[in-house]
This record gives structure tokens, sequence and C-alpha cells, in this order.
């Protein structure tokens, strides 16, 4: 996950609470190998703060975790503390609008990269191409697969 795009999790966190997520893969992607059980690990280099102490307690949890609120361990709640706002005390990216804790002035929070999502796989678009047709190579996959297909066009 590219900080260009997502310059903090919370910004990722927001937009697939809001429309879902999805991941474009290479047309040789072994698709046919993905379970119902399959998860996407998504791996952001802001994903964790490792000195979260230096921050208040975070105001809510993602997880929902009460124990989280303590501030005796790491929460991706502490991302919403260190995400700017940038549009009257809440922050925006794309079409996303969400809520942020303003972050102390003399707090400089120490970044470390690792996975801060993980989400099912819940089915596959296949995007079809102009002509109507999908890619033989897909077709050829899509007997195998456990994990439901779908044709669309882009």
């Amino acid at each position: 996950m590219g900080k260009e795009y997502y310059p903090y999790p919370s910004d990722f966190i927001e937009e697939v609470r809001r429309f879902g997520a999805s991941k474009r893969v290479p047309i040789d992607f072994p698709i046919e190998k993905l379970s119902r059980w399959s998860l996407m690990f998504f791996v952001h280099p802001r994903a964790i703060i490792g000195d979260y102490q230096t921050l208040p307690p975070p105001p809510r949890c993602p997880k929902g975790l009460k124990s989280h609120l303590a501030n005796k361990t790491y929460c991706l709640g502490h991302s919403y503390q260190v995400a700017p706002a940038n549009q009257e005390g809440r922050r925006k990216i794309g079409d996303t609008i969400y809520e942020v804790t303003p972050m102390p002035a003399k707090v400089s929070p120490h970044y470390v990269p690792g996975i801060f999502l993980r989400l099912p796989i819940t089915d596959i678009d296949h995007v079809i191409h102009k002509n109507g047709k999908a890619d033989p190579r897909v077709l050829e996959k899509a007997g195998e697969m456990e994990v439901p297909l779908n044709y669309t066009r882009e």
C-alpha cells in the first residue's frame, strides 16, 4: 500500500469502510488457488507507531476493543491521531471524509512498517475485453475456483 495514495492507514481503512476493498491482480495470478479462507493483507510504511505511548489514548478503536483505549498496547486508533485534519477538523482523502483527533504539537511519531489490515477475499471480478469476451486464461481457471468469479466491464 503506497503512502502516495493513502498517506496514513486510517485513510485506507475509512475508504474501505465506505466503498469496500478491491485489488487489481495480474492476469497470470493463480486465482484458482484462492479459497473461501483466503485473506488480503495490507501493509503500510506508517502501520505501527513505535512510540504510541507519547500520544494520548486513542479516542476509539477500529476493532471496538475497550482494552485498547487504556494506551497500554498499540491500537490502530492511534492512526487517527497522527493523520492531520485538512477540512474543518476532519480529514478528506478522495471522496472520503472522516473524524480525526489532533495530535499534540510536540509529538513526532516513530513509524514502523507493518500489516495494518486483513480482509477476506469474497469474490473476484474479471474485467472483460472491449469485445465483451473474457480472457481465455481466466476462463481456463474458472472451473477450479472456490471463490466466486464475476465478469464485469470496466
